[in-house]
């Protein structure tokens, strides 16, 4: 309408002056122009979306006009009808797990503004679990992480399985693994670290023993120090160890043997070997060992080790410093002699050098001397016997561990052939005979032996030492343990059920010098007989004796007695005045273990039960003491160098 009012001005107006139409003119035009620039205005379509401004609400947005189906929730009038966001188009699903991720079946919430634990989207296969959602990483767990549709079908996620045959959890080093989740069975391990996959106790966790495998599979065998073994060197090559000690898990390994046996590591030659299963013209080396321990006393110069096994030989030290010992002592190595001589001799001034070690004795006669004797009125005949096991004559040698069992001189005899003719017949010492000499004995045990004079032992001059010393049972016509103008040392010695048949039996010391220390003596005609001798006893035990302490002489005997025990003997002093009650001397029952007064040693223990009054009552001096540092105990079983 305006621009058809301005056309009938312009033609109205058309016979005004120049100035006037000028003006007029003018005026309409600008008039034209702005009624032209309205209407372009209102008509253009700025954003293509085929309304035009004058009919858009805003013509910058193609998706902003009156023909837009419904109110998007963006915040904006979409469809121009003056109302925003009225059309609640957007559905808000669960998402109970929070992992961003809807559940598709779950009912949705339609409203344009955000609600709570739900989202616009229903990818979430599985709404229970945060770790499941479209685009997760697909761990081995059984569970389909990232909603593809399968479990564990993720290859960057698997792992590589080996071979663990032994089952110690390191797999083979040598085999080809398999990637997978789960190999599906056991016996597969996610390492393959095991240099040894056919033994559990290799692997680089296990400890390394001394066993010849790589155990903790660093390369090397054996090498942990703390498992090595001591073993004795071999300096010389013989097979037999010396003192000094090497360490590795083997023998070969430490350059050593596993015994100890060489007397001299630095000649090949040293020790002469012996053993039953030798022959008797063998060399004497551990490979080929003689079978004689006699041949190999006079091949060795300075000991011979003996294999164990019964030996069937009289034996003479022949005045050589050898130790002659058994590897595995005297219950496994016997020496059973020919029935015509003592089983071991020292008669040609041997020293304490001479040791004999590791021994039964058993089987011996005794060294026989015959002698004559002829007057104008008759002929005595005379045979004597000396050392059923073992014979001593000015010798000083060192005897260990023996048993000295088993060993009989022939009896006694005497008696006219004739008015002219006369024989005689003794014997002294089963066990051991000694004359002149000065024999050590230490852990021996003399039993079972017979001599008519001295069953067990018999002394004449020199001296005798004897530590944990037991006479068992050994049988006399007279005296079963005698020493005469002897010095004797006697320590931890026991004595039980040695008889004699005339009553002798016991201790029976003439002319001689005593001291007798932690001894027990039970079961004898007498414990100690002093004929003329100087005794010093102390510590010990006297019971079940006809004569617990007898003097013969009362003047010429001399006693020095301290912390004893003398009890239950018919006499318990005799000619012995009693110190019971003065210097630790005491009466009272002993309380062994088990004892009873009769012939058989075998079912005794002398050892002191727990409530008896011998324990801690003996000489209280400290180097007496007991070996675990308490007070010495009376009797054999007391003192520091008692039995273990």
């Amino acid at each position: 309408m305006r621009s058809l009012l301005a056309l009938l001005l312009l033609v109205g107006c058309t016979a005004s002056t120049d100035d006037d139409a000028s003006k007029d003119t003018g005026e309409a035009d600008a008039d034209t122009d702005a009624d032209t620039d309205a209407d372009t205005d209102a008509d253009q379509d700025r954003d293509g979306d085929t309304y035009p401004a004058g009919a858009d609400c805003d013509d910058t947005r193609a998706d902003v006009n009156p023909g837009m189906a419904a109110d998007m929730c963006n915040g904006r009038d979409d469809d121009c009808d003056g109302d925003l966001d009225e059309d609640a188009d957007l559905a808000w699903y669960p998402d109970e797990d929070a992992d961003g991720f809807g559940d598709g079946g779950g009912s949705p919430v339609l409203r344009c503004a955000a609600v709570l634990d739900h989202v616009t989207n229903t990818a979430d296969c599985n709404d229970a679990d945060a770790r499941v959602y479209p685009g997760a990483d697909d761990t081995c767990d059984g569970v389909d992480n990232d909603c593809s549709g399968a479990a564990d079908d993720n290859p960057n996620s698997w792992t590589t399985w080996y071979p663990d045959t032994d089952a110690d959890g390191f797999g083979d080093a040598l085999a080809d693994g398999v990637a997978t989740c789960d190999p599906g069975a056991s016996g597969f391990a996610s390492n393959r670290d095991d240099c040894d996959d056919s033994h559990g106790e290799v692997s680089p966790a296990a400890y390394e023993r001394c066993d010849t495998l790589d155990n903790d599979c660093n390369g090397e065998v054996d090498e942990n120090e703390a498992e090595w073994i001591a073993w004795n060197a071999d300096e010389d090559g013989d097979g037999a160890g010396g003192e000094d000690v090497v360490f590795g898990c083997t023998a070969e390994s430490a350059g050593g043997v596993s015994n100890d046996w060489d007397c001299d590591d630095t000649d090949a030659s040293e020790p002469l070997f012996v053993d039953i299963a030798g022959s008797s013209r063998g060399a004497g080396t551990l490979s080929d060992p003689t079978s004689s321990i006699q041949l190999a006393i006079g091949m060795a110069n300075t000991c011979v080790k003996v294999g164990a096994g019964a030996y069937f030989e009289d034996l003479d030290f022949g005045g050589r410093d050898l130790l002659v010992e058994s590897l595995y002592g005297a219950e496994d190595t016997y020496v059973y002699g020919t029935g015509r001589a003592p089983v071991v001799t020292f008669r040609s001034g041997e020293s304490a050098a001479a040791v004999l070690r590791g021994f039964t004795l058993t089987g011996g006669t005794g060294f026989t001397e015959t002698t004559t004797y002829s007057s104008e009125t008759y002929t005595e005949y005379d045979t004597f016997s000396y050392g059923g096991g073992v014979y001593v004559y000015y010798s000083s040698p060192t005897l260990e561990e023996l048993v000295i069992s088993g060993n009989s001189l022939p009896e006694s005899y005497g008696y006219y052939a004739d008015a002219y003719t006369y024989y005689y017949s003794n014997g002294f010492g089963g066990g051991l005979y000694n004359y002149g000499g000065g024999p050590t004995l230490t852990d021996v045990d003399i039993v079972g032996n017979y001599a008519p004079m001295g069953g067990s032992l018999y002394s004449n001059y020199g001296t005798l030492t004897a530590t944990r010393v037991r006479s068992h049972e050994n049988r006399a016509d007279y005296y079963t343990w005698y020493a005469y103008s002897t010095t004797d040392v006697l320590e931890n010695l026991e004595v039980n059920a040695d008889s004699s048949t005339y009553g002798y039996g016991g201790l029976w010391l003439d002319y001689s010098t005593v001291s007798i220390r932690n001894a027990t003596l039970v079961s004898t005609d007498y414990g100690v007989y002093n004929g003329y001798s100087t005794i010093a006893m102390s510590s010990s035990i006297v019971s079940g004796a006809t004569y617990g302490l007898f003097d013969a002489s009362r003047s010429g005997s001399t006693w020095d007695l301290t912390y004893n025990d003398i009890y239950d003997n018919i006499y318990d002093y005799y000619n012995v005045a009693n110190p019971t009650g003065t210097y630790g001397n005491v009466q009272v029952l002993p309380r062994f273990v088990s004892y009873t007064d009769d012939t058989d040693a075998d079912t005794d223990d002398l050892t002191l039960s727990s409530s008896s009054p011998m324990i801690d009552a003996g000489d209280p001096g400290t180097v007496y003491d007991d070996a675990d540092g308490t007070r010495n105990d009376i009797g054999a079983y007391g003192g520091p160098d008692a039995w273990p």
